[in-house]
């Protein structure tokens, strides 16, 4: 991009420019609630309602990532217990260690695709 042209955000193609509109100002009402939370916890809380919300998944659990144990170790879930999982092993491990990005969906069509094939 040279500089007299100014940056633009894109809409992907499935959606229209007004579904687009409603899920940024859906995500601005998160951010402003999230500033008049109190505690930690309610905000994890409001973090992974929310976000269940807006990304129509089927469930979100946020991890934290303890460096000393290398652990990772939520307590926000949606069976609302504390999960403690090893950081070097699985997809959050994996995200976790490295800061890459994983498509769940990708991944798993990838790994039944290698299954198929032995």
């Amino acid at each position: 991009m040279n500089q007299s042209q100014t940056p633009t955000l894109e809409i992907p193609s499935s959606q229209s420019e007004s579904q687009h509109a409603d899920r940024l100002r859906a995500i601005l009402n998160v951010c402003k609630r999230m500033t008049s939370v109190g505690d930690v916890i309610s905000l994890l809380e409001l973090i992974t309602i929310e976000t269940k919300a807006l990304l129509k998944a089927d469930r979100v659990s946020i991890f934290l990532l303890d460096r000393e144990k290398c652990e990772l170790w939520s307590v926000i879930s949606q069976e609302k217990r504390i999960m403690r999982l090893d950081a070097r092993l699985g997809i959050a491990g994996s995200v976790a260690m490295t800061g890459q990005t994983i498509n769940v969906d990708i991944e798993l069509e990838r790994y039944w695709r290698c299954l198929s094939e032995i």
